[in-house]
């Protein structure tokens, strides 16, 4: 089980298309690794160092959710997202991403 895995985060993520079960595990769908790229890119652009993970994961939410999303669901779906990519980080990089 995820940390953060709110079961209406996990359902609302999987319909939009953001994360899809692989062989009973969580893992983050194309859609997904689009929007992570395209905020890491905007982030980098203004002069992000790219210290909390977080900020690309919400960044990522926004422009996927728009304005459809409210602040307790954003808050929540970046706790899934923030856990799932942090278990395909090396150990060696993790405490850098948190």
């Amino acid at each position: 089980m995820l940390i953060g895995s709110d079961p209406r985060a996990l359902a609302r993520l999987e319909m939009a298309g953001v994360i899809e079960r692989r062989a009973g595990a969580w893992c983050t769908a194309p859609r997904w690794q689009g929007a992570m790229m395209r905020a890491a890119s905007a982030l980098w652009a203004a002069g992000d160092e790219g210290r909390d993970l977080r900020v690309p994961i919400a960044w990522a939410l926004v422009d996927i959710f728009g304005a459809g999303v409210t602040d307790e669901e954003l808050v929540e779906m970046t706790a899934v997202l923030h856990g799932l990519e942090l278990q395909h980080v090396p150990r060696s990089a993790a405490g850098a991403l948190r």
